[in-house]
C-alpha cells in the first residue's frame, strides 16, 4: 500500500513540474552569498626523473599523510596521469629509473624495488585500463593500487531519479518541498511498545556504552513490538527500548531502540531556549541506534563516484586544483581493507546542498578530506567529524585560527563537514532551533520533521563510543534531545529523507561464503535483490564512512 501511494505521488510530481504550481514555496534567502576566504596550504611533494623516452613525475598529495599520489608519464606521444594509493602510510614511495622504490619509514633497511618501466618501454603508459574489471588495479604485489574510473554499480531509486530530474526544472525544488511531508510520513515508523515486568535489576556491564537517560518505568520494561531491526543480537530476549544489546556478528558493537517520548524529563527541562519542543508527531517515532567501541574500531571516509564532487575551481583550490583533476573518486571500501572493515554508514549532504544560506555561517560550505587530500575546502565553525593519524575519531567545529587549521590538516587523514553542531559540549548547539540558520532542510513551511541520521561521541572513564542514529520523522531539536539522553558530548547531522540516505550496515567477509550483511533497519537494504551491497565492493555514487578494526600498520607488508 505504501509503495503504491509513493509511486502515485512520484507521478504527480512529474505532472506538476510540467504544468507548474506557482511560486508559493520558493526558497528564501537565495541572494548573493559571500564565500569564506580560506588559506590554502600545499603539503605536496614532487619528484621527477627522465628514463630515455619518458619523463616521469610522482606527486605526493599530502606528504604528512602519505596516502595519495599522482604518477605522471610523458613521452612517445603519451601523456598519462595515474592516481595511486599507498596501502600503508608507513611506506615511503619514490621513483627509480626502473619503477618505484618502497621503503619502510620505521625501518629504512626494509626496501622493496618494484620494476614498472625501462628506458624505452613504459607498461603503465600504454596499458588498456578499460579492460580491468575493478576500480583498484594492483601494483607491486598489493603495496600500491591504481585507482580507476569505472561506472557506478548503483541503481538509483525511482524517487531519486524523479527528484534529480525535477531539480533541473524551474520549479522542481518547490514541488519537492511541497510533497516532502507526505513522502516522509509514508516512511515514518511508530511503535507504542508493550509494557512487561522487568527482570531483577542487573549491574551495568562495564563494556557496554553508558546507560540511556530515560523516564523511570518503575517495575516495567517497554518492549518494542513493531521494529524492523535487521541486526541479529547476541541476546535472544525481546528488544527493550533504551537498552543496549550486543550485535552477534561483531563484538564491541551495540544496538539500541528508542523513542523521544522516553527521554528523561530533566533533559527536557534543560536549555529550553536552544531547542524546540518535541511534537506529538515525533514523540513515538522510532530511533535506531548503533554504537561502535572506539577502543576496538576506528573509521575512514570515502567520497562517491559523483557525490560530493571534487572541487576543481582554481580560485578556491589554488595549484591543488591541477592535481585534483586527476583524482579518481571510488564509492567503495578499498580491497585491502575489506577483511578488516566490519560495517558502513552514509556520508552527508550532496555538494549542491552543502552551503549555509542564512545566519552567522552564511556562505560557508561543507568541506571534506579523504586520505589527507582536501577535496572541498574546510570551513571554520562548521560541524566536522575527523580521523587523525593515530586513528582517533573526533567531532567538533573546524577551528577559526589559520595556524590551528594548518596543524590539523597535517594530522587529518579523513574529515567530513555537514551543517551546524547538533550537540556541543553535551548541550544542544546554538543553531539547532533555527531552521534557516542551521540549514536543516525540511518541508516548504520550515517544518523540519524528516527521516534523519546523525552521529555523536560518548565518552566515559577512558572509553569512547561512536554512535550512529537513524531517526524516523524528527527535527534537529529531537535529534539533540535524543543525543543528550545517550550522553553524547559532541554530535552532528549526516543525511536525510529516505531509508537509502540513512544507510547503516554490518558485514563479515569469509573466503568461502563471501559477504554476510545485516542492516540496522531492514528497509536500508537497497535495492532489493542486489548483487553488490552498497559501498562493499560496490562503486557507489554517494560518500560514506566505513568502520574498521584498529590494527597497527606493520612496517612493511608484501602480499601476493
Amino acid at each position: 500500500m505504501k509503495a503504491n501511494l509513493k509511486l502515485l505521488i512520484i507521478n504527480l510530481l512529474v505532472l506538476l513540474s510540467l504544468h507548474g504550481i506557482g511560486n508559493a514555496y520558493a526558497t528564501e534567502g537565495e541572494g548573493q552569498i559571500q564565500t569564506e576566504q580560506r588559506a590554502h596550504v600545499d603539503f605536496s611533494k614532487v619528484r621527477t626523473i627522465s628514463t630515455g623516452k619518458y619523463t616521469i613525475s610522482l606527486s605526493n598529495l599530502n606528504s604528512y599523510i602519505n596516502k595519495w599520489f599522482i604518477l605522471s608519464i610523458t613521452g612517445e606521444g603519451v601523456q598519462r596521469n595515474l592516481h595511486l594509493e599507498n596501502r600503508l602510510r608507513n611506506n615511503l614511495i619514490d621513483l627509480t629509473p626502473k619503477g618505484l622504490r618502497i621503503t619502510s619509514s620505521q625501518n629504512l633497511s626494509q626496501t622493496r624495488e618494484c620494476s614498472l618501466w625501462s628506458k624505452d618501454k613504459n607498461h603503465l603508459a600504454h596499458l588498456d585500463w578499460d579492460k580491468h574489471e575493478h576500480s583498484f588495479y594492483n601494483l607491486c604485489d598489493g603495496l600500491i593500487y591504481v585507482r580507476l574510473t569505472k561506472p557506478s554499480n548503483t541503481r538509483l531509486s525511482m524517487t531519486e531519479v524523479t527528484t534529480s530530474w525535477l531539480r533541473k526544472t524551474a520549479i522542481g525544488e518547490e514541488i519537492i518541498n511541497f510533497f516532502k511531508p507526505v513522502l516522509v510520513e509514508l516512511d515514518a515508523e511508530s511503535d507504542s511498545g508493550v509494557k512487561e515486568i522487568a527482570s531483577a535489576s542487573v549491574v551495568q556491564d562495564p563494556d557496554l556504552p553508558l546507560p540511556i537517560k530515560m523516564q523511570n518505568l518503575g517495575a516495567y520494561n517497554l518492549v518494542s513490538k513493531e521494529h524492523q531491526l535487521g541486526i541479529e543480537l547476541e541476546s535472544e530476549k525481546p528488544v527493550n527500548f533504551g537498552h543496549w544489546n550486543e550485535a552477534k556478528m561483531h563484538s564491541g558493537v551495540y544496538v539500541s531502540l528508542f523513542k523521544p517520548d522516553l527521554i528523561d524529563a530533566k533533559i527536557l527541562d534543560s536549555h529550553q531556549s536552544l531547542v524546540r519542543e518535541i511534537t506529538p508527531e515525533e514523540s513515538d517515532k522510532l530511533v535506531y541506534v548503533i554504537a561502535y567501541d572506539l577502543n576496538q574500531y576506528s573509521i575512514n571516509y570515502a567520497v562517491g563516484t559523483k557525490h560530493p564532487a571534487i572541487n576543481l575551481d582554481k580560485e578556491t583550490m589554488g595549484d591543488q586544483a591541477d592535481l585534483n583533476k586527476h583524482l579518481v573518486p571510488i564509492g567503495s571500501i578499498p580491497p585491502y581493507e575489506i577483511q578488516d572493515a566490519i560495517g558502513v554508514f552514509i556520508g552527508g549532504f550532496k555538494n549542491k546542498h552543502g552551503r549555509f544560506k542564512h545566519g552567522p555561517l552564511k556562505g560557508k560550505t561543507y568541506g571534506y578530506i579523504q586520505n589527507g587530500v582536501e577535496l572541498e575546502p574546510m570551513s571554520a565553525g562548521v560541524a566536522t567529524v575527523y580521523l587523525d593519524l593515530e586513528g582517533q575519531v573526533q567531532i567538533g567545529k573546524w577551528p577559526e585560527s589559520l595556524t590551528e587549521q594548518e596543524d590539523l590538516r597535517k594530522r587529518t587523514v579523513a574529515a567530513r563537514q555537514n551543517g551546524a553542531m547538533i550537540i556541543e559540549d553535551e548541550i544542544p548547539g546554538a543553531l539547532v532551533r533555527s531552521w534557516k540558520n542551521g540549514n536543516w532542510s525540511g518541508d516548504a513551511n520550515g517544518l523540519g520533521r524528516s527521516l534523519r541520521s546523525g552521529i555523536c561521541l560518548q565518552q566515559s572513564e577512558g572509553r569512547q563510543f561512536l554512535l550512529f542514529m537513524a531517526f524516523y520523522s524528527a527535527t534537529p531539536s529531537t535529534m539533540a534531545r535524543t543525543m543528550q539522553a545517550y550522553s553524547c558530548k559532541q554530535g552532528m547531522h549526516l543525511d536525510m529523507n529516505a531509508h537509502m540516505y540513512l544507510h547503516n550496515a554490518l558485514y563479515t567477509f569469509q573466503e568461502k561464503d563471501g559477504f554476510k550483511v545485516e542492516y540496522l533497519n531492514q528497509e536500508m537494504l537497497y535495492p532489493k535483490g542486489l548483487k553488490r551491497h552498497r559501498f562493499i565492493m560496490d562503486n557507489n555514487q554517494r560518500d560514506f564512512f566505513y568502520i574498521k578494526r584498529r590494527i597497527k600498520d606493520p612496517s612493511l607488508v608484501v602480499t601476493n
